[in-house]
């Protein structure tokens, strides 16, 4: 299933228009509406990570409901089609997710150490006037083990992602002057 934009809604990117389906026009924090002057963006680089885990057929621990979550790579399918609708190029958009046709040992796949590996990349050497994006599509866990708040859970789940680790892929190499916009789509 794709996410089809409907001309009910639109942004302006430059002196181009584009249409956005209302959902994601609210979704979508201001990337679309850029008030930078033309030089800023003929140097603008963005780039994106986009995460779906549906955890198909894995049960929470110690329980026997099951983790399974509907929707999470179409979601991912949407939001890069919205991104790409506001100027990210393909290219510059990694997506990691537990489909069927990405095989758990691909770099593809959504386990702690690819996802991870990803975020890092998604800032690695970010430089002013910058743009990143990430979207993370899957479950998440009030405490995580280190005794942080919260942890997002790729797909193996033993190893959940705490609030620290994400701090450290994803805030601190930022520049004063760079931007990441974060949607988390967690349950």
């Amino acid at each position: 299933m794709r996410c089809i934009p409907s001309p009910s809604h639109e942004c302006t990117l430059a002196d181009q228009r584009v249409d956005l389906d209302k959902a994601w026009r609210s979704a979508i924090p201001l990337p679309c509406n850029r008030v930078l002057s033309e030089h800023l963006v003929s140097t603008t680089k963005k780039r994106a990570l986009l995460i779906g885990v549906r955890y198909r057929g894995l049960k929470w621990r110690g329980s026997d409901v099951p983790m399974d979550l509907h929707g999470t790579h179409n979601d991912v399918e949407c939001w890069k089609y919205a991104l790409m609708e506001c100027g990210y190029l393909e290219k510059d958009i990694r997506i990691l997710w537990d489909r069927d046709d990405v095989h758990p040992l691909s770099n593809d796949y959504p386990n702690r150490k690819n996802i991870l590996r990803e975020m890092r990349a998604l800032t690695a050497g970010v430089q002013d006037y910058q743009r990143r994006f990430l979207a993370f599509c899957g479950h998440r866990q009030g405490v995580a083990p280190d005794g942080s708040d919260s942890a997002i859970l790729g797909a193996d789940t033993q190893n959940p992602i705490s609030d620290a680790d994400l701090k450290i892929c994803l805030l601190d190499p930022l520049t004063k002057l760079s931007s990441l916009t974060v949607s988390g789509e967690s349950h």
